[in-house]
């Protein structure tokens, strides 16, 4: 299934510290309070601090529902997070936001006690005035952890929407060998097409139908064929490993972006995944014939048209699902 993040905007600290100050403020304005000033004051700050407490632990909690349990996330959706950012780290700070919230409803309990056994309209004001400061301590610590929550949300938000669970299609290749153009002959999908190398630097998706069944093709950034692969590399590789069922390699006869020599070692590595690959020789019409000749030698099964490799994948469908 395509998960879905629906995590809502993370507020300041500070932001958040003054909504709920402000909400009890005015809550302790509007409550019905008797005229006996201890009694008034009692009221008063119980209905205050109750409605700082609610503020807070609505929104922090919130907060922290909205994060997708890790462990429930496909193995491809944490693979391709843990890229960008460290699942262990966003943890921690989803534990420091839900120790938060039981520290202040402790801090609440234990003051709304006091303030009941305060003898004095002053004595009431002083446990006020300490939960304030208190909660308010808690609040400010959550500063690092709620930045970093909310770099985790974007980087949620920036997670292809991929279904995991359908059958998938990569198409990998050095860059600039015509990946993108093979995408948007094969499905509706509209990827940027640009004359140089690295135009993708994410994972572009489309797809097609076929009996009622969908078909996902995901577009993968050039792929190297080094150790040392930097991030856009590595997102392909999550792709290739984690997700594909079946890969579409393309070599480009025109030797324009990379010597053939290098385009089959990176097929090579690809056959290393132990998935079924179909070669396509893009660029056909432009590049040398004899070359062209050679290579089906050499890839006899190759196809030359996006026609032929949506022939082959659906070959593959049909003994995955025959």
């Amino acid at each position: 299934m395509i998960p879905s993040f629906d995590i809502p905007p993370i507020e300041e600290p500070k932001d958040c510290l003054e909504t709920a100050l402000a909400r009890g403020a005015k809550r302790s304005r509007a409550v019905k309070k008797p005229q006996e000033r201890r009694l008034k004051a009692l009221v008063g700050e119980t209905e205050r601090i109750k409605e700082v407490r609610s503020s807070l632990v609505a929104s922090l909690q919130r907060l922290h529902d909205s994060f997708p349990s890790f462990d429930r996330l496909s193995e491809f959706t944490r693979r391709v997070f843990a890229l960008d950012l460290d699942p262990g780290r966003v943890k921690q700070a989803l534990g420091a936001l839900g120790g938060s919230i039981r520290t202040i409803e402790t801090l609440t309990r234990d003051h709304l006690a006091r303030i009941r056994r305060a003898r004095t309209e002053a004595e009431i004001v002083t446990v006020r005035t300490a939960y304030l400061g208190r909660v308010a301590s808690v609040v400010r610590k959550l500063a690092d952890p709620l930045a970093l929550l909310s770099q985790a949300r974007g980087v949620f938000r920036s997670l292809p929407t991929i279904d995991d669970e359908q059958f998938t299609v990569a198409i990998t290749g050095f860059p600039n060998v015509g990946k993108s153009t093979l995408l948007a002959r094969l499905t509706p999908a509209k990827p940027e097409i640009k004359p140089y190398a690295f135009t993708t630097k994410g994972l572009n998706v489309g797809s097609f139908d076929y009996r009622c069944n969908r078909i996902q093709v995901v577009d993968t950034p050039g792929t190297l064929d080094r150790a040392n692969q930097n991030q856009v590399e590595r997102k392909a590789s999550v792709a290739l490993r984690y997700l594909a069922r079946c890969v579409v390699a393309v070599i480009d006869p025109t030797e324009a972006s990379y010597p053939l020599a290098q385009q089959r070692a990176l097929l090579a590595k690809v056959k290393e995944l132990d998935k079924p690959v179909i070669v396509y020789l893009s660029k056909t019409d432009v590049a040398d014939e004899s070359v062209v000749r050679n290579l089906m030698l050499e890839f006899p099964d190759a196809c030359t048209s996006a026609d032929g490799v949506k022939k082959r994948i659906l070959r593959f469908w049909k003994e995955e699902f025959a």
